[in-house]
């Protein structure tokens, strides 16, 4: 229903990949102009541009709005349709780069057992039930969720050294459980000290910042097995290693997730504890189905965004006549804001955070089998991989971060899910699909029968860092020095523009539970600036 608002526009060069609360003026703001002074626009932008005549826009089609709404992820549609529950009469729409709404999450049709077929989800997937947020939209969507299957043995892989598990960490001897609870309990404590909403305000932000990720936990342990536990664990979170970001940025992240441990648990009271039935790609189709096919442009980069007195203008590649709204909100990852052009200019604070906020980089496996053979064998089918030798030439290591059990509610389609993050990813990169194919299945033989590993019915891969108008995934880190900037800078207004993104949030930042809450932060801001004029 949305080819019919498609904008066809020439090629683009690629961007590299991928809100919260109080109204919070920028610390800096261009030359005051009548009303307020925009903000940045980005956006997720789509798989690669055909190489087509730019269109006039169609007879008919509006140019001006209320509000104009940048990406068509969980974010940006769930502002737009806030926007219209409080202002049934609000003129909005939402630009969205690529040719599909979703953002990062992302649907793909596999053959499963039987014959039959099945969605899985190449991006987002997991739930928790602390996600208040993600919980309510889906219950207004009407998706249901299921448990994360947890029941039998876990994996872990040390070094060369492979061990069995059923609690929460695997057996690393005596010292190594020592120094990791130590650990554990350190980072709490550290945690508590740091407001996910201001990192800066914190009486150390100034030293922690100082610090990478790594430095502070080489700080606090002394067992090789903790260190590479944690960095496998950071690999799956952030798509980096703990030496590219900030101490501060990092514990402020674990804070907006409600603790440390929260954060990188895999139990059923973590943020991996539940799934969507049909898939959470469905959370950002039923939201655009809500708006309808008017209000969602696909096919249409920014490229530019341009404050007046009274409106905003986003001048679109491949249209000659800019669009303009009375406000904006802007959805976008904090690496893509930085390259757009804006005029004025974006406060220097705010864009400094933008171009030191990295975004990380994932792959995702799936593998679909005619029986879930490793429950059949007492396994959960979760592995935890930690600098396992290399299984293809060209690699370092083992491809696997993690792996889980993916297979749909009650056993149903069996399948297996892997993530693979930072360094492992990059590596796997310069692979070719059946070499990446090749590895990813040679390391799960590691823990299951090999014969069974190998015969699958399908096995699907997403390189979120070749995705047009993302360029990485899961989220946007912060580098060292940088952190201490986020917080009102990451989410303070720019004149008429104002800014969600789950990079943005309070509440599980960088997860799609952070992605409504910002979406729904931002859209309450407009909705009260426009109530005022």
């Amino acid at each position: 229903i949305y080819e019919r608002n498609r904008i066809k526009s020439p090629t683009i060069q690629t961007a590299d990949m991928s809100g919260s609360q109080q109204q919070e003026q920028p610390q800096e703001q261009p030359q005051e102009q009548s009303q307020e002074q925009p903000q940045e626009q980005p956006q997720e932008q789509p798989q690669e541009q055909p190489q087509e005549q730019p269109q006039e826009k169609r007879s008919g089609e509006p140019t001006d709005y209320d509000v104009l709404v940048i990406g068509a992820g969980i974010s940006g549609l769930a502002a737009a349709n806030e926007l219209l529950r409080l202002r049934p009469d609000c003129r909005v729409a939402v630009v969205e780069a690529k040719d599909r709404v979703g953002g990062r999450t992302l649907g793909h049709r596999m053959r499963t057992a039987g014959g039959g077929e099945a969605n899985f989800d190449l991006g987002g997937m997991w739930i928790g039930p602390s996600q208040r947020n993600i919980s309510e939209l889906m219950r207004q969507l009407h998706i249901e969720q299921y448990p994360q299957y947890l029941t039998g043995r876990k994996c872990a892989e040390m070094g060369a050294k492979v061990a069995q598990y059923t609690g929460e960490i695997p057996y690393i001897g005596l010292v190594g459980l020592l120094d990791m609870g130590k650990v554990l309990v350190q980072m709490e404590r550290r945690v508590r000290q740091v407001d996910a909403a201001d990192p800066g305000a914190c009486r150390t932000a100034a030293q922690l910042d100082g610090l990478t990720g790594q430095a502070l936990f080489n700080s606090l342990s002394w067992s090789r097995a903790t260190k590479c536990l944690v960095q496998a664990a950071a690999r799956t979170i952030w798509g980096a290693a703990l030496s590219r970001m900030s101490a501060l940025y990092m514990l402020a992240y674990a804070s907006a997730a409600g603790g440390f441990q929260a954060l990188v648990a895999s139990d059923a009271q973590s943020g991996q504890g539940f799934r969507m039935k049909g898939g959470a790609h469905q959370i950002c189709q039923r939201l655009a189905e809500r708006l309808g096919p008017q209000r969602v442009l696909l096919s249409a980069p920014v490229a530019a965004v341009r404050q007046l007195d009274d409106r905003v203008c986003l001048d679109i590649v491949g249209r000659s006549a800019p669009l303009t709204a009375r406000y904006a909100v802007s959805s976008a990852p904090p690496h893509l804001l930085a390259q757009l052009d804006w005029q004025p200019p974006l406060p220097a604070r705010k864009l400094d955070l933008y171009r030191c906020s990295p975004v990380g980089h994932i792959f995702k496996f799936v593998i679909t089998y005619e029986t879930a053979f490793w429950r059949e064998l007492g396994y959960s089918g979760e592995i935890v991989s930690a600098d396992g030798p290399p299984t293809a030439p060209g690699l370092t290591a083992a491809p696997i971060s993690v792996c889980f059990d993916y297979s749909q509610e009650g056993g149903h389609d069996p399948a297996l899910v892997v993530l693979s993050g930072g360094l492992q990813a990059q590596e796997l990169d310069g692979l070719s699909p059946e070499q990446r194919r090749s590895a990813v299945l040679e390391h799960i033989s590691r823990f299951f029968p090999r014969d069974r590993v190998l015969d699958c019915l399908d096995f699907a891969e997403k390189n979120w860092r070749h995705e047009p108008f993302n360029g990485g995934c899961p989220v946007n880190i912060v580098s060292a020095g940088a952190a201490h900037l986020m917080g009102p800078n990451m989410r303070a207004p720019f004149g008429r523009v104002h800014f969600a993104g789950t990079e943005t949030a309070t509440e599980w930042c960088g997860f799609m539970d952070g992605a409504v809450q910002s979406g729904h932060r931002a859209a309450e801001e407009v909705s009260q600036r426009l109530g005022g004029q």
